[in-house]
């Protein structure tokens, strides 16, 4: 009974779905861009980043190629209040709105962002493309271009142009620099672009305390973070008590932990191996974690949003990867000296990573420095 409850059920979405797409159609009037823009025609942008953290952050040096393209530009983000932090003190950016409303209330920041009469609309988040490009027409005035990386031909009514050319990028950071480039006229080359994030003195000054409290100075230490928002992503316990040791016995250097809540219990015991290895209190302002990457001399993690922040600070990395993900490359770090460690075999777990090959990563890139 319950199996034909959910059968029925699917059945009824699909026909919801293709109901809603054959109105959408007829609804919708997006003629394809047949050239690109000149760049004196493109005064007023708007970004569509509301994702999380690591998202944002690949998304910047696009936001430098725009001004650089067009210094008068105004660039405007509708981003989430995960990600939003990142920007606070961007002055690239010109306003930044927040995705993550109630219905009502989004319905009516999309009515207002319509008035802006922006040139360029560019969604920049890489799922969902049907709730995309509707909120795109939403908020696209009579004249706006809704510009996208390729998805597929049954979503071409959504957007005036999918770009081949940035689907085609192997690393999300040069996905939306092409993107920018396959829709502008320009003689402005994307790779004049480089990664960042504004982090003001004040944030600086703040870790710079924090560390020496601790006993450490900056590029005195090794950050490792623990943390990650996958379970296929987690590293072992008895593998970073190895690595701790043996940073401690081969260098002079202090070890740094940071995690999120859920792996607290074992940054202290960790921290417990020796006097040199301190956990970096929690903070709820996310560029003291990115002040806090500068820092550091070298950074050991499983995660992509650390290793985003690695390549914005240019800190030298090792990152361990799931061996059949497209992360090491899609994802990785980008213009930066690194070391990305991926599991031997197709789906198998980072926890299968041996120490040995996470140490000698680490030596690799210590001795280059």
């Amino acid at each position: 009974m319950k199996q034909s409850i959910q059968k029925a059920y699917t059945s009824l979405e699909k026909l919801f779905k293709k109901g809603l797409f054959l109105f959408l159609k007829r609804l919708l009037n997006n003629p394809p861009l047949t050239r690109k823009l000149p760049a004196e025609n493109v005064n007023k942008v708007l970004i569509l980043r509301y994702d999380v953290i690591g998202d944002m952050i690949v998304t910047l040096p696009a936001i430098q190629y725009l001004k650089l393209i067009n210094p008068t530009i105004q660039i405007d983000v509708l981003a989430s209040t995960k990600n939003a932090g990142i920007i606070e003190y961007d002055t690239n950016i010109h306003a930044t709105y927040i995705h993550d409303i109630p219905l009502l209330k989004k319905l009516q920041l999309f009515r207002k962002l319509k008035k802006n009469g922006y040139d360029i609309i560019f969604p920049c988040v890489t799922n969902k493309a049907t709730y995309i490009g509707i909120i795109s027409n939403l908020m696209k005035s009579s004249h706006t271009v809704i510009s996208t990386p390729a998805r597929y031909n049954k979503y071409s009514f959504l957007f005036h142009y999918q770009s081949v050319l940035a689907k085609s990028q192997e690393s999300i950071w040069n996905m939306f620099l092409y993107l920018i480039y396959d829709t502008i006229e320009t003689t402005v080359l994307p790779e004049v672009a480089q990664p960042y994030v504004s982090i003001p003195q004040s944030i600086t000054n703040s870790v710079l305390q924090t560390i020496q409290q601790l006993g450490t100075q900056s590029k005195d230490f090794v950050l490792i973070n623990l943390s990650t928002r996958h379970e296929r992503n987690e590293w072992t316990e008895t593998g970073y008590i190895q690595v701790i040791q043996h940073i401690l016995t081969n260098t002079e250097d202090h070890v740094l932990i940071t995690s999120m809540e859920q792996d607290a219990e074992l940054a202290n015991r960790l921290s417990c191996i020796s006097n040199n290895v301190h956990v970096y209190p929690k903070t709820r302002q996310i560029l003291e974690v990115v002040a806090l990457v500068k820092e550091a001399k070298l950074i050991l993690t499983p995660d992509t949003g650390i290793v985003h922040m690695a390549s914005a600070m240019k800190t030298p990395l090792v990152a361990m990867y799931v061996g059949d993900t497209p992360a090491p490359v899609e994802w990785g770090p980008f213009r930066l000296e690194h070391y990305a460690l991926v599991t031997s075999v197709n789906g198998q777990f980072v926890r299968t990573i041996e120490p040995d090959k996470v140490t000698a990563a680490i030596d690799s890139v210590l001795s280059d420095l």
